[in-house]
Formats: C-alpha cells, sequence, structure tokens
C-alpha cells in the first residue's frame, strides 16, 4: 500500500475535521523544502510557524514571506520555551523524525502543545525503503547519510497511544 500525498491527507482529513477552526495555528518542524508555500495555498489565512535548524535550508524569499514566525531550533536540545505557549492545532513533523536520535522525544515534547482536537502528521520513511535498491533520489533508507533511526508503523502508531493520542490514518 503507497502512502497518498500529503495534499490528499490534507484534503480528506484536515480540512474536514478543522475547517471549523479558523484560522488554523500550524507548526511547521522542519520547514524546509518549500513547505510554508505549500501549506500556506492549502491553508492561506493559517498562522503558520515554521521550525527548522537552518534558517536557509530550501527556502527562498516567497517560504519566507508566507511564514508568520519562523523559529530556529536543533531538536537534539529542543528549546520548548520557544513555542507558543497558546498551542497548535495542527503540527507537521515531515521527514524529520528519522534524522534525530531522540524522536520519541522530540515528539513527546512537540504532544505537549497540540491543541485540544488537534492534529499532529508525521511522515518518515517505511521500513520497506530499506529493501530498495540504492538509486539517486535517496530510496533507500541508507542512501541519506543524515539518516539515523528507521520507525516502523506499530512504533509510532504505540508512540501516538502512548502520549494520549489516537491514530486517524497510517500506511
Amino acid at each position: 500500500m503507497v502512502s497518498p500525498p500529503f495534499s490528499v491527507v490534507w484534503d480528506s482529513a484536515l480540512r474536514r475535521h478543522l475547517s471549523w477552526r479558523q484560522p488554523l495555528r500550524i507548526l511547521d518542524v522542519g520547514c524546509g523544502n518549500h513547505s510554508p508555500t505549500i501549506v500556506k495555498l492549502h491553508f492561506p489565512y493559517s498562522h503558520y510557524t515554521g521550525l527548522d535548524k537552518d534558517p536557509d535550508y530550501n527556502l527562498d524569499a516567497q517560504d519566507r514571506a508566507r511564514m508568520d514566525r519562523f523559529i530556529q531550533m536543533d531538536l537534539l536540545s529542543p528549546v520548548w520555551e520557544a513555542l507558543d505557549p497558546e498551542g497548535y492545532d495542527v503540527i507537521l513533523f515531515r521527514h524529520v523524525i528519522e534524522h534525530i536520535p531522540n524522536g520519541e522525544e522530540v515528539l513527546a515534547g512537540l504532544w505537549r502543545f497540540l491543541r485540544p482536537g488537534g492534529y499532529i502528521y508525521v511522515e518518515t520513511p517505511s521500513e520497506r525503503s530499506l529493501s530498495l535498491p540504492s538509486m539517486p533520489g535517496t530510496l533507500n533508507f541508507f542512501d541519506d547519510p543524515t539518516h539515523v533511526r528507521i520507525y516502523t508503523l506499530p512504533e509510532l502508531c504505540n508512540l501516538f497511544l502512548q502520549l494520549g493520542g489516537r491514530v486517524r490514518g497510517a500506511g
């Protein structure tokens, strides 16, 4: 089974379940790869906070203009006081957890800032990527030298349950 693209997840889950909350407060952890522009296209009236250890990683002037706030933070030693104490309706954690050895600790820290009824969206390489051939585009987990840990789907689901959440979809 192939996971649906991020935009499909937005349309099928977040829009349906959070459309009454306007403006949405979104925290995007690992906001590089032009994520501010993509997220603001889906939720133009959201309050968008980007968080990354590198303020220049795949962000251009358009991305910076779309952010309401940027937090520079290294997740190896997170400073949770930098986050908004009002919390967030949506926390995006896409292709970050596999790059840090303290993923469970970071996810638990982020969880404290999730507003009641909010969503955390996690995206990470699946364990199936371990057996893919090595080729350009880092299809195999080990093609990216910055990957430090792979999480199985049951591990992530159990972590959410331990934090007091529920899993709306996984795959």
